[in-house]
């Protein structure tokens, strides 16, 4: 009987020259950090960031590597061969990229200066320099930080566009970033709306016209896909000479770093004290700062003291009675707030000078619109005494 012989895990032979390759032979062509205010490392946990719709293959058409290298950034990169020539594809026609980015973390809102409801739209982010405040700050936002006008709203591939009024003989066309026309009708006669069919169109920016005019401005999702917090597009057109792109037309990479960055929420606080006895042991509530002197921010600017408004008597829906008192000005959020504030009352029946610790709002302290300035909010915080 022949001698069986062992058996031996089969592995890839070539895995240690994929991996040295890979190590060795890999230039990167971009990289894209998403950093917050909030955080004091930048990173924003629960951010990531995936390759979207037909993107991975064209990618590999063209001979790019994507990689998430930590929950702030990722870059993508070309191979190179074993003569050190570069193995990038480019083509003459601008070339799109795109990524969804999804925000798993249920409190972003709170901490994060953007409108508080997203409602059916999705922030977008590119690297074209139309509209940027600052081209060779490289941000893919419109401005420094991330904001409400980075916010599109979101249409499907068949919708219905309402005139303010009904017009006359209207020219209607829908063009993508390059003013390439995608849809286009001439009606004949007068008319409350127009559809607008998109079914051949891919995932992008859109531009709706009427007779010539921009009426509306949207990214274009089918419904098929699972809602986004917001979608990157990287152009990669050797025609644009811009600072923000990556080729030149002779085919010189310029690598780039770009950045999306998120500011904190300021509001104001505000301290509703509830006591946790049948009756009232405090009175003559007066909350101070006792954190002046401390520094802040890189700059290690001091601190400004805080002020307060006076106490107020405010009634729950279930009929108790507390007592609330706000900050002046609105607060930054932060992951590491420095604020230290004190409540002074009179306790008990003799009155006895009282004095006691306050928290600072965390990234999980609900806010609630703020009646004194619009589309302003505070923070609110509940203390039993």
């Amino acid at each position: 009987m022949a001698e069986k012989k062992p058996q031996f895990k089969r592995e890839d032979p070539y895995q240690h020259l994929l991996n040295l390759n890979f190590q060795t032979k890999y230039r990167p062509l971009l990289k894209i950090q998403c950093l917050h205010e909030y955080f004091s490392q930048k990173e924003i946990p629960g951010l990531e960031i995936i390759p979207a719709g037909i993107t991975s293959f064209t990618m590999k058409r063209l001979g790019l590597f994507f990689r998430q290298e930590s929950g702030q950034s990722f870059s993508i990169g070309y191979g190179m061969d074993p003569n050190g020539n570069s193995k990038l594809k480019y083509e003459d026609d601008p070339i799109k990229l795109s990524f969804w980015v999804k925000i798993t973390d249920m409190h972003f809102l709170n901490y994060t200066d953007l409108p508080y409801e997203l409602g059916n739209t999705i922030y977008y982010f590119n690297n074209l320099d139309t509209n940027k405040a600052d081209p060779d700050d490289l941000s893919l936002a419109s401005n420094e930080y991330t904001g409400a006008e980075d916010c599109l709203p979101i249409m499907p591939n068949l919708f219905v566009f309402k005139f303010d009024e009904p017009l006359e003989s209207p020219e209607i066309q829908v063009v993508d970033q390059f003013d390439e026309v995608v849809f286009e009708e001439e009606m004949e006669g007068e008319f409350p709306h127009c559809n607008i069919d998109l079914t051949d169109a891919l995932p992008g920016k859109y531009t709706l016209l009427i007779d010539g005019l921009e009426e509306k401005v949207f990214y274009l999702h089918p419904p098929s896909l699972k809602k986004m917090f917001g979608v990157i597009d990287i152009f990669i057109n050797k025609h644009d000479d811009s600072p923000y792109q990556l080729l030149d037309q002779d085919g010189t990479v310029h690598k780039k770093e770009y950045k999306i960055n998120f500011d904190s929420r300021s509001t104001r606080w505000k301290y509703v004290f509830m006591e946790s006895t049948p009756e009232p042991m405090h009175n003559e509530h007066e909350v101070f700062d006792v954190s002046t002197g401390k520094t802040r921010g890189r700059a290690r600017s001091k601190m400004e003291p805080m002020y307060f408004s006076e106490p107020e008597k405010e009634t729950l829906p279930n009929g108790s009675e507390v007592t609330v008192i706000y900050t002046d000005d609105p607060i930054k959020s932060s992951e590491m707030q420095l604020q230290k504030y004190k409540l002074r009352t009179k306790k008990g029946k003799g009155e006895i000078e009282w004095i006691t610790d306050l928290p600072c709002i965390t990234k999980k302290t609900p806010i609630r619109p703020d009646k004194i300035a619009e589309n302003a909010f505070f923070s609110e915080l509940i203390v039993y005494l």
